[in-house]
């Protein structure tokens, strides 16, 4: 219980941060699509730029997984309830940041149409993060600058389709696969890879962190 209060903290500060940074992208956003910042211009842009800020913190912890259960493990936590309780945070993580997407979307009465794709956005940063801890934890300081221009790119490709999301999909609408029924089993394609990749990289973790040699 002490594990699971610990990685559930943990859980509802990255939930704050995440809102916190996502007002924060939402004020960015207007000044750099030039509209005026007004209480309903940033309240609209706040679920979206929440889904996004919190994708990145979701890639940055899991590229650094093994680091916290370490961490957890040279205190005195068993090495199966540092994983679990890992996994429980960023599930908490998730759920949350989707909860208050789902809710701010409500009360400003915007489009709820990409609740699929955020959703496999979240399992594929988580997959994708969790695949290069393992890289790193296999190939050392190689794979950690591969991993810190990933994180970098990821980081960027979020803050563009922030800024210029709308102008992109005026830009491709006309392209035949765009239609509803596209792009809605597109979404849940999306979805599929996204769980897969995640499933496996965290299987992957598990057999890794069973043998974890930690030093007190």
């Amino acid at each position: 219980m002490r594990a699971l209060g610990y990685f559930i903290r943990q859980a509802e500060l990255t939930v704050l941060f995440g809102v916190a940074g996502g007002f924060a992208m939402a004020i960015y956003i207007c000044l750099l699509q030039g509209n005026v910042i007004g209480f309903h211009e940033i309240f609209s842009l706040v679920p979206d730029a929440v889904i996004y800020f919190v994708s990145v913190i979701l890639f940055t912890y899991g590229s650094t997984s093994f680091r916290l259960h370490t961490q957890v493990v040279s205190f005195g936590c068993l090495r199966k309830y540092a994983f679990w309780g890992n996994l429980v945070m960023h599930g908490l993580v998730m759920t949350e940041s989707l909860l208050f997407w789902w809710l701010m979307t409500i009360l400003m009465q915007t489009d709820r149409k990409n609740f699929i794709v955020y959703l496999a956005i979240f399992f594929a940063a988580e997959g994708c993060a969790t695949l290069f801890d393992i890289a790193v934890m296999k190939w050392g300081k190689a794979a950690s600058a591969v991993m810190i221009v990933m994180i970098a790119l990821f980081s960027g490709w979020i803050g563009f389709f922030s800024g210029y999301g709308a102008v992109m999909e005026q830009t491709f609408s006309f392209l035949p696969f765009h239609g509803m029924e596209q792009v809605q089993v597109t979404q849940w394609m999306m979805l599929a890879v996204g769980v897969l990749l995640c499933i496996a990289a965290n299987a992957g973790s598990w057999r890794i962190i069973r043998k974890l040699e930690v030093r007190t």
